[in-house]
């Protein structure tokens, strides 16, 4: 019978969210534009078994659009950092 040790078990991996909240929002006069700013930090569980994960945030309407931003390597490592990642969208 066949064993595989512990040593060589990847255990699974994921992201958590420890904060993702809207810190500042800027509208035009007119109400045709507006800024919307957002902090979002996240922590990984997995040691090892994190090396090709990657980060979503996914904001659904009660309309037919939804925003998605897909994070880039260096972006994701920023919100893994202690005070998360800050990132700014214009719709």
């Amino acid at each position: 019978m066949t064993t595989t040790t512990l040593a060589l078990w990847d255990p699974p991996c994921y992201l958590y969210i420890i904060n993702f909240e809207k810190t500042g929002q800027e509208t035009t006069v007119d109400d045709m534009w507006t800024q919307l700013t957002y902090n979002i930090e996240v922590h990984e569980h997995g040691d090892n078994a994190c090396r090709d994960n990657k980060l979503t945030v996914e904001l659904p309407t009660t309309g037919s659009y939804e925003f998605k931003h897909w994070f880039s390597d260096t972006h994701k490592n920023m919100a893994l950092q202690p005070g998360g990642f800050n990132y700014t969208v214009a719709i």
